[in-house]
This record gives C-alpha cells, structure tokens and sequence, in this order.
C-alpha cells in the first residue's frame, strides 16, 4: 500500500495510511516518516501498538535519545517515559518538552497505550504559523530578545535555561516563535514590567484555535512531533485512565534568530 499524508489543518498536523511502523521500518520508511514530520510538525499513525523497544528502535534513527530528568518510567526502560493519568488529570498547560534544559529535545515519540473512551485529545500549535502572523514590526522586536525557563516554575526546581524567543529550524531553516507558556519566568532584556507584560501577551495569543490541530485518541496510536517548533498540551475533560508512553530524540543548540538568514520563509 502506498504511503497516504492526510494533513488535519492548514498548517499543522497530519494522519499517515500505509506505513507499518512495527514490523517493517526500513530506511524507505524512515525518510517517509522523516518529511511528513518537516512539512507538518505532528503526524499520527493509527493502529500501530507499538512497545517500549519499538519506540526507541524509531527515535534512534532520528538521534540520540535523551532521558527525561523528572518524568516517570517504563520499568525496565530508564530512556522511555510512562504517564498513566486518570480523570482528566493531565498537563493542560501549552508547553514545549523540557525547554527548562540547556538543549531542549528535537522530538517526541509516543505510543498511545490506554486511551480514555471520552474526551482526552491532544492539542499542537504551529510556532512558525504564530510567528508568522505576528506584524513585522513585532517579529523585529522579539527577534532580539530571549526568555528564561525555570523547572521549579510548575515542578521541582533545579533546571534553569535561557532561549532565544525567536529561533531557526536547523532543518528547514524557517524561523519560529520558541516559548514555553509553563515554564517561562522573565525576559532578561526587558525589565519586569515589560517583560510580565510580554509574557502574558504571548500566553494568549499561542492560544488562538487558527494556529493548532486536535487529535481523539485510539488505542495503538504512534504520534510524533517536532519540539523545536510547537506546543501541546492535553484537553483534561476525560474519565477513566489514560496511560502513554513516550520516547525523546536530543536537541541541539537553538540558533537565534539573527544569527543567520533563513534560506526561506513563508508569506
């Protein structure tokens, strides 16, 4: 069966038909998975139940794989997350994985285990869509700024780390809005009024329903997206238990904006 992209939004997210990630990923199905990922940020394959070591098997074509500090495990498997939530208990907050570390993760992987029969969808924005909505006079404001990013903001502390606010995907070269509305503390260039001020403006305006896709659940489910240029968060309106486990592909250091020029951008 031929590959099948079916893109959810205009620009992000997209649903793949025709690929066997468990019992035959191949450097054919590497490079499909591989574009899919670039162009939409987020793909999902239905019907997939996949395991521990066939997510990591995945992620290891893409990177190295990086051990969350602070989540949960898969026993037996110190790299492979396992969240089990139950009744709507999950974090509903916008958020890019661990932006509180020096080298925020390229990737996620996940494997949808348990999903609830009601409710309990995932939601990803596209930061190169909120960027590039932004006036022109307001993409140049922030390009020269960055933010910091503190663990103990929403969890133990012990993890502080300073971002550009605006960065370049070393892949695609396109530039991106790159903040994190849960772990972010203070802009370093602004004073605190200001950057309070800032703050709060871009924790509504990532919030905008243009920018972002909604994903229901099935058991089996395999879903990966691309850390350096969304958010997520779960919808926390689901009953019962919701049980994943997740696999993470290292970063690397995120390039400012004004570092380079992009080699191309959307308009």
């Amino acid at each position: 069966m031929p590959l099948e992209v079916r893109p959810l939004t205009r620009h992000i997210g997209a649903e793949l038909h025709g690929i066997d990630l468990a019992n035959s990923f191949d450097e054919r199905a590497f490079k499909a998975l591989h574009a899919a990922f670039l162009e939409h940020h987020v793909v999902f394959v239905p019907g997939q139940y996949l395991g521990p070591s066939d997510l990591l098997g995945i992620a290891s074509w893409f990177g190295e794989i990086l051990r969350n500090p602070l989540s949960p495990k898969v026993e037996g498997f110190p790299d492979v997350t396992e969240l089990v939530t139950h009744d709507g208990r999950a974090p509903d907050i916008w958020h890019f994985d661990t932006s509180y570390a020096e080298v925020p993760p390229m990737a996620s992987l996940l494997s949808m285990i348990n999903s609830p029969a009601v409710g309990g969808d995932t939601l990803w924005v596209s930061m190169h869509a909120v960027y590039e909505s932004l006036s022109s006079p307001m993409r140049e404001f922030v390009e020269r700024l960055s933010v910091v990013y503190e663990s103990g903001a929403k969890g133990p502390p012990g993890h502080v780390a300073e971002h550009p606010l605006v960065r370049i995907h070393p892949e695609t070269r396109r530039k991106s809005l790159f903040f994190d509305p849960m772990y972010s503390t203070r802009v370093p260039e602004l004073n605190s009024t200001e950057g309070e001020a800032l703050l709060a403006f871009l924790r509504s305006y990532v919030t905008d329903p243009t920018f972002a896709c909604r994903y229901h659940w099935t058991d089996g489910t395999f879903a990966m997206w691309d850390n350096r240029c969304t958010l997520h968060r779960v919808a926390s309106d689901f009953v019962g238990e919701r049980v994943i486990i997740r696999v993470t592909v290292a970063g690397d250091q995120p390039i400012p904006a004004q570092a380079l020029e992009p080699r191309w951008e959307s308009t």
